[in-house]
């Protein structure tokens, strides 16, 4: 019986991507590149219903989330 060989992990390699910057008011966040991994998500509101979607972004504001996403 052969001995047993160590197997190379098959971990994805990175493949190099531009920087991004989420600016308003004086807050900037930076995405991609060598930025540290942000923590975003969407609203699931109604985007016909602002208030509700606000209200959203600023729980989710709250609870952590670094970038919220809208769409229409």
């Amino acid at each position: 019986m052969e001995p047993c060989l160590p197997i190379e992990p098959a971990w994805p390699k990175s493949r190099k991507t531009r920087q991004a910057r989420a600016v308003w008011g004086d807050r900037v966040v930076t995405i991609g590149g060598d930025a540290p991994v942000r923590v975003q998500t969407m609203t699931n509101t109604d985007t016909v219903d602002p208030i509700g979607t606000a209200i959203q972004v600023k729980e989710l504001a709250i609870a952590g989330s670094e970038l919220v996403r809208i769409t229409v």
